[in-house]
């Protein structure tokens, strides 16, 4: 499993090439999806706050939440037509949905697996939110060098970021993307039955909290 041979550094360059191939071979011949309601990922993103006040009291985060959140709502304002332009484009696709480390073998030839099946407005999505997954969990786990390859090598086989302001889209699907898993692990940290996994829930959620903030300032 991908994360398994990461977290021993035995991910090279030529694994996340051949990754790249089989995403975007899949990619390319998915269903094109012209119906999409831009305005859903504000919901998504702005449901970090319910845990604000959860986390707040436990990791004294500030008003990072808070700015997060309307520097989304801005952001997705500025940049509404170009969401609206991206699903006339075709870049909207019936595609995995769930797309990080944990959920890719690395066998002779790559396989994802564990798509969101339960929920189509999850997994048909812009492509560049999808691999915006993959690059965020790999900068999560300290392989900025190995997101960066994926992003270039994708984008030469299939030009998905086209300019500069699909390129901070691009950091703004990141900042997405961190802000569930922060979501995630602040949930399993309410839900955690002793103090050692409460608190490695919450060292994960601001991890993540802290690249979201990074992602959203890169975006802006």
């Amino acid at each position: 499993r991908m994360d398994k041979l990461l977290s021993t550094n035995k991910i090279s360059g030529a694994d996340i090439k051949n990754l790249v191939v089989k995403i975007c071979s899949f990619h390319r011949q998915t269903n094109i999806i012209y119906k999409k309601n831009v305005l859903e990922m504000q919901q998504l993103f702005n449901d970090i706050l319910t845990q604000e006040n959860f986390l707040q009291k436990n990791l004294n985060c500030g008003g990072l939440i808070t700015d997060a959140v309307h520097s989304s709502d801005k952001f997705l304002k500025q940049h509404h037509l170009l969401l609206e332009k991206r699903i006339i484009d075709g870049f909207v696709r019936d595609g995995h949905g769930d797309l990080h480390s944990r959920n890719i073998f690395l066998l002779p030839e790559p396989v994802p697996f564990d798509c969101i099946e339960f929920n189509d407005g999850l997994r048909q999505i812009d492509v560049l939110n999808e691999i915006a997954f993959l690059c965020m969990d790999l900068e999560a786990l300290g392989r900025q060098d190995l997101a960066d390859l994926f992003f270039i090598e994708y984008n030469k086989l299939f030009l998905i970021a086209r300019n500069e302001e699909e390129k901070r889209l691009f950091f703004y699907y990141k900042a997405y993307r961190a802000n569930i898993r922060a979501k995630i692990n602040s949930l399993r940290a309410k839900d955690a039955t002793n103090e050692n996994g409460k608190k490695e829930a919450l060292s994960v959620a601001n991890k993540y909290l802290l690249l979201m903030q990074n992602y959203m300032a890169a975006a802006m």
